[in-house]
C-alpha cells in the first residue's frame, strides 16, 4: 500500500509518500480500500505542529475517506467485502488501504459518489455534535 507521511512538521513539501505492507485487520476492525479522502483543516494545522494532541512525525494523517471493504476481521458484522462505505480513522487515511474500527464505517448511501462521502462524515459529526451536544437542540425549534 501507499501512504502519505509527514517527516517533520512544516509546508506541504514536508508531505512524502511511502511504500509499506497492507494492513491486516483486527477483530473487529474492517480493511478499506480508499478510493478518496477528505482534507480537513485541523489536518493542515496538525502539519504545522498547531493542532494540539495531533500524532508525531513521521506520521500518516487524515480522518475521514471513502472507498470499498475488501476484508474484516473477526466478529465484525456490520460490514462484508465489496460494501461501498464511509468512515473515519484516526490520522490513517491519507493512505490506500484503512484499518478502523467497524463502529467508524457507516455504509456509503445510494445517492452519493465515493467522492461525496469522503467529504461527508467529519461534516456531519460536527454539525450533530454542535446542534445537539453543544447547542441543545430540542424538536420543535428551527435552525436558521
Amino acid at each position: 500500500m501507499k501512504e502519505v507521511i509527514i517527516t517533520k512538521y512544516g509546508a506541504p513539501s514536508v508531505l512524502q509518500v511511502r511504500e509499506k505492507r497492507n494492513p491486516n485487520p483486527r477483530e473487529g476492525e474492517v480493511l478499506v480500500r480508499n478510493h478518496f479522502t477528505g482534507i480537513n483543516f485541523s489536518e493542515i494545522m496538525a502539519r504545522m505542529r498547531l493542532y494540539p494532541g495531533a500524532p508525531k512525525p513521521p506520521t500518516t494523517l487524515g480522518a475521514e475517506a471513502c472507498g470499498i471493504v475488501e476484508s474484516v476481521g473477526k466478529n465484525v458484522t456490520r460490514h462484508k467485502p465489496g460494501d461501498k462505505v464511509m468512515l473515519f480513522c484516526k490520522y490513517n487515511s491519507y493512505s490506500t488501504h484503512i484499518c478502523t474500527d467497524e463502529t467508524l464505517v457507516m455504509p456509503l448511501p445510494e445517492k452519493f459518489s465515493l467522492e461525496e462521502g469522503a467529504a461527508f462524515p467529519l461534516v456531519y459529526v460536527t454539525a450533530y455534535m454542535m446542534m445537539f451536544d453543544l447547542g441543545n437542540f430540542q424538536k420543535g425549534e428551527t435552525i436558521l
